[in-house]
C-alpha cells in the first residue's frame, strides 16, 4: 500500500531540507566562513515556504492561494528557519570564531518574531474555528 502525496511530499520536502543544512555543514566545514551557514538559512527557509504552498495548492487546486494555506506556510517557514538559526548558531559558534553581536541581535528578535508568528497562526485559527461553529449552530444570531 502506498502512502497518499501528502505525507509523500511531507517527506520529501523534509529529505531536501535535511539535505541543505547537510551540505551547508559540509561546506563550512570544508571550505570555512559563514557564507554557507547564510545560505543554509535562507535556502531552508524558500525551501519551506514555496514547498508548504505546492503541497497545499496540490491538496486544493484553485487559481488563488488560501489564507489558511498561506498562514501555515509562513509559519512553517518562520519555525524551520528558527529551528535552523538555532541549530547553526549553538554548534558552530566555536568553528566559525564566535557569534558576533548582530548575529546574537539577530536571534533574539527573530526568537520575538517566532513566537508572534505562532501566536498569530493558532489565534486566527481558533477565531476562525469559533466562528464557524457559531454560524452552524442553529438559531445564533448576530446581534450587533
Amino acid at each position: 500500500m502506498s502512502p497518499s502525496p501528502a505525507p509523500r511530499s511531507l517527506t520529501l520536502l523534509g529529505s531536501l531540507i535535511l539535505a541543505i543544512v547537510a551540505l551547508t555543514l559540509v561546506g563550512t566545514e570544508v571550505l570555512g566562513g559563514r557564507k554557507f551557514l547564510i545560505f543554509g538559512v535562507v535556502a531552508t527557509s524558500l525551501v519551506t515556504f514555496f514547498g508548504f504552498l505546492r503541497m497545499g495548492m496540490a491538496e486544493r487546486p484553485t487559481s488563488y492561494i488560501p489564507d489558511q494555506l498561506m498562514r501555515s506556510a509562513i509559519t512553517a517557514s518562520v519555525v524551520v528557519t528558527f529551528l535552523v538559526m538555532v541549530g547553526f548558531g549553538t554548534f558552530f559558534v566555536e568553528q566559525a570564531g564566535g557569534m558576533p553581536p548582530i548575529a546574537q541581535a539577530l536571534l533574539t528578535s527573530f526568537s520575538s518574531i517566532v513566537g508572534v508568528v505562532v501566536a498569530f497562526y493558532f489565534g486566527s485559527s481558533a477565531f476562525i474555528d469559533a466562528k464557524k461553529a457559531d454560524h452552524a449552530t442553529p438559531g445564533s444570531t448576530d446581534a450587533a
